[in-house]
């Protein structure tokens, strides 16, 4: 007897035939290409990047270690490589082994920081090995994010899902705290805070105060300064600079006589200019680096100009009649107008302030002693020492210190 057809049955049967056959190809795809010899380490990181995602995601621990192995002993090390190796030890073993290690500590202040952008330390990349590092970034991103909740809190192993999950403000605010005291992270993290402001740069600062003279140079009175200075900073927190400042404005009224040929002009004016060299000794910073204290030492050359108010601007003594104050007229246009010009060589010493808005610009005070030796022949006695209140603003010439703010989370 004829047995009939069943359509339902014929299906089934197909299925079965069918199915265990592509889920052995799609389960032996990984592995081809895993032990496919790669010529170079661009190979071996474009396969590692499609087999150690594939492995992990589907439960397969072992072979996403193995694949990493491989890469980790074909190639140089990488940023990325120290990424993957974190989360896989995280996934395998539920702890870290190599987090007290000072490289893998730099590795993770390293990380890049927005939204974990593809870094290019380890190779150099093409457009489709680009793609590549993404993936593994996109990896690792998404896996410490599944695995935050799994860790201790106040642990090495959260600080640095912190970091690979993108949250670098939180990671530093542990490494701040006194959960990870005496650990490696919270020794380099600090080392790396301390030389923030301790490197060798361009150093730029802008200076506005009062010369306040003095003494005999008290007649002067109160006399407005400007200036920069343009040097540069030191590892060791020190600063030296050449420094150009310059003074104008009126003293007392009439209070100065000056000699100008055999006879006493009085003035009430006086411009000047400073210029010299200055070292600025760090004596003291706070802790979070952000107060720095500093005495400073410099040399160099001013002088004083002294010019009746008549005169000012002029380049000639046509308005006899102002000048008649000797009895002296002329009438010739090329006859020198009145002044005087008193210099000394200057040394100075003093303190100064710095409070850092960011790690490469700053706001600050100084103040400093200086001695003088104006010589005002025949005139107003101007020898004596003056003091100089300035408030600054400096910054530091060059990238460096604004990328390594950001990295250890500073204000920049």
């Amino acid at each position: 007897m004829k047995q009939p057809f069943h359509f339902k049955s014929a299906i089934i049967v197909t299925l079965l035939l069918i199915l265990p056959n592509l889920a052995f190809r799609a389960q032996t795809l990984p592995d081809s290409l895993m032990n496919m010899k790669a010529r170079n380490c661009e190979d071996i990181f474009y396969n590692a990047s499609l087999l150690i995602p594939t492995y992990s995601n589907t439960g397969l621990e072992d072979k996403a270690w193995q694949v990493f192995s491989y890469w980790k002993e074909s190639c140089n090390p990488s940023d990325i490589m120290t990424y993957v190796e974190a989360i896989l030890q995280l996934k395998r073993e539920g702890k870290i082994t190599i987090v007290n290690q000072s490289a893998f500590i730099d590795r993770m202040l390293n990380a890049p920081i927005d939204e974990f952008e593809s870094d290019q330390r380890g190779y150099s990349f093409n457009q489709k090995e680009s793609k590549t590092d993404s993936k593994l970034y996109a990896f690792v991103s998404e896996k410490a994010v599944e695995l935050m909740p799994k860790v201790s809190s106040g642990s090495l192993e959260e600080f640095v899902c912190l970091i690979l999950s993108g949250e670098r403000k939180r990671a530093i605010k542990l490494l701040e705290g006194s959960s990870l005291n005496e650990t490696a992270a919270k020794k380099r993290y600090e080392e790396r805070r301390k030389q923030l402001f301790h490197f060798e740069a361009m150093h730029l600062q802008l200076r506005a105060g009062a010369w306040i003279p003095q003494g005999n140079p008290a007649v002067l009175g109160t006399i407005p300064a400007l200036g920069f200075t343009l040097g540069g900073s030191f590892q060791n927190g020190d600063l030296m600079h050449i420094a150009l400042e310059g003074i104008v404005g009126s003293s007392l009224s009439d209070s100065v006589a000056i000699n100008f040929r055999d006879s006493l002009i009085r003035t009430d004016f006086v411009s000047g200019i400073y210029i010299g060299l200055e070292y600025d000794k760090e004596v003291w910073r706070s802790r979070d680096s952000w107060h720095r204290i500093g005495i400073r030492l410099g040399a160099g050359y001013s002088h004083i100009n002294l010019i009746p108010e008549e005169y000012r601007g002029s380049t000639n003594t046509n308005n006899t009649n102002n000048t008649n104050n000797s009895g002296s007229n002329s009438s010739n246009d090329n006859t020198p107008r009145p002044r005087k010009l008193v210099s000394s060589i200057t040394g100075n010493i003093g303190i100064s302030y710095h409070y850092n808005i960011t790690p490469f610009a700053y706001v600050g005070a100084s103040g400093r002693y200086n001695f003088t030796d104006y010589r005002n022949a025949k005139g107003t006695e101007l020898r004596g020492p003056s003091f100089s209140a300035t408030i600054l603003f400096g910054f530091y010439l060059g990238s460096q210190n604004y990328d390594e703010g950001r990295k250890l989370a500073v204000r920049s």
